[in-house]
């Protein structure tokens, strides 16, 4: 080899080792970066005329696992979907209450019979007709903060939904951008890592509302798909569309314009979007049914001749639902204490005793009312063909015995879905950036620096003895 040889290769090395110096402090100063993938410079040997005339950089690799990455964008998908579904529950059952505890809806009942007895076993007693009413009011105030929590719930999957279909738009224009960014910096012979990186991030983000499969173009690019099958992004982004928000009875999710099937196998299952449409027009509108249909039956049981002789057939008793039509969607939100018996309404408390359609109070000592009233609590009622006759207090069992089955197998799922995750995320943890191995790697650029650096000057002192001869 000659000088001038060995000088070029020494030369080369330098410049080889200095990209090498320069990455291993990257990787280093993102270790703690999330989404960070570690890289390697690709390094290949110079041969000209069949002899080795030093080496050059091939590239900086990217050392990200596909398939971890994959499975991880797959595990979170769930894991959002799983949160959502999760909270609807947990906030439906607390604001329920469980068992007898303070203010549960059980309680609330349990408080109601027992004004009832002890207003029977001393009917001439005023305060004992008073909390018949206080207890009456505390009832239907629990109803309606159950229905107040649906209400909340469905206006905020139309905001989650809205967001999340505006969150999808941007983010596959964004990875539409960084495509192109990143083919021209590849063409130009560049390192578009950071950019590839950051393109990653946007799309693990994407895929907690969307599951989404990356597929490798050419030129560095990638098209998206979801799970369902559904191509999001090829080149350019498609465009999603809601319409029916807010408080349409549903919702109808459009792909560049056409409709998108919202099913358990549909392009956009399993994700927080799907769980959020699920949530909307299956979960909530299903709980409201049952809320609703208890509340009818309160009402139902206090209505009429059979729970106070002195009204007519349909006439709403103690506690009737408020609203030209008793049956329509919302009685939980409508039921009222009958202002006949509410002093706070102008109402008279010896109805309670005599009848709410009583002309003039009636005998102190009279229980007929009042009887009736405990009956209607404790006789059995059907809230639907086939179901099983139970007293009220049963059907307000029944309605906390499904939400919490909803709610433990939920959380079931989250538990499961989150595990899962947690492990993916640990495994890409663990194939990130190892310090220890990176600060080893640094003690063998310095030295190979060193020993580059010591080939340079020795050139240059045997150029320099030649040129004194």
């Amino acid at each position: 080899m000659s000088l001038n040889s060995a000088l070029l290769a020494a030369s080369s090395g330098l410049a080889a080792v200095s990209r090498q110096a320069m990455v291993v402090a990257d990787n280093v100063a993102n270790s703690g970066t999330d989404g960070f993938a570690p890289r390697a410079v690709g390094l290949s040997s110079v041969v000209a005329g069949g002899q080795g005339t030093g080496v050059r950089v091939t590239g900086i690799d990217r050392q990200a696992d596909p398939l971890l990455s994959a499975a991880l964008r797959m595990a979170s998908a769930s894991e959002a979907a799983s949160e959502a579904t999760t909270t609807l529950w947990r906030e439906l059952e607390t604001v329920i209450g469980t068992g007898d505890a303070p203010g549960a809806l059980g309680e609330r009942i349990s408080a109601l019979e027992a004004a009832l007895v002890q207003a029977r076993t001393a009917p001439e007693s005023e305060p004992r007709l008073a909390r018949i009413v206080d207890e009456a009011s505390a009832l239907v105030q629990k109803f309606a903060a159950i229905d107040r929590t649906l209400t909340e719930a469905r206006a905020r999957t139309d905001s989650d939904i809205a967001s999340d279909i505006d969150r999808l738009n941007t983010g596959l224009k964004q990875v539409e951008a960084l495509n192109g960014q990143i083919t021209r910096e590849l063409i130009s012979g560049g390192f578009p890592n950071g950019l590839i990186d950051e393109r990653a991030r946007i799309v693990d983000s994407l895929s907690q509302i969307v599951p989404l499969r990356e597929l490798p173009q050419g030129n560095g690019s990638i098209s998206l798909m979801t799970d369902g099958g559904a191509l999001v992004l090829n080149r350019t982004a498609a465009q999603f569309d809601v319409s029916g928000l807010p408080g349409g009875a549903a919702v109808e999710v459009t792909l560049n314009g056409r409709p998108v099937a919202l099913s358990a196998n549909g392009p956009l299952a399993g994700g927080r979007l799907d769980a959020t449409l699920q949530i909307r027009d299956q979960m909530i509108p299903q709980a409201r049914t049952q809320v609703d249909a208890l509340a009818a039956d309160l009402a139902a049981r206090f209505s009429g001749p059979e729970a106070d002789p002195t009204l007519a057939a349909g006439v709403g008793g103690l506690i009737m639902a408020a609203g030209p039509d008793p049956d329509a969607p919302g009685v939980a939100g409508r039921l009222r204490v009958n202002p006949l018996a509410d002093p706070a309404q102008g109402g008279d408390l010896w109805r309670l005793r005599s009848g709410l359609g009583a002309a003039a109070p009636g005998p102190v000592g009279e229980t007929v009312v009042l009887d009736r009233m405990l009956q209607a609590m404790d006789m059995g009622t059907q809230l639907g063909a086939g179901e099983t006759a139970r007293d009220f207090g049963g059907h307000a069992a029944r309605l906390l015995s499904d939400v919490g089955i909803a709610r433990n197998t939920a959380e079931g799922t989250l538990a499961f879905a989150s595990a899962n995750a947690t492990q993916l995320h640990e495994r890409q943890a663990a194939d990130g950036v190892d310090t220890d191995a990176e600060l080893q790697r640094l003690l063998q650029v310095e030295q190979a620096y060193a020993a580059n650096a010591r080939v340079m000057r020795a050139v240059d002192d045997m150029l320099r003895q030649l040129m004194e001869i």
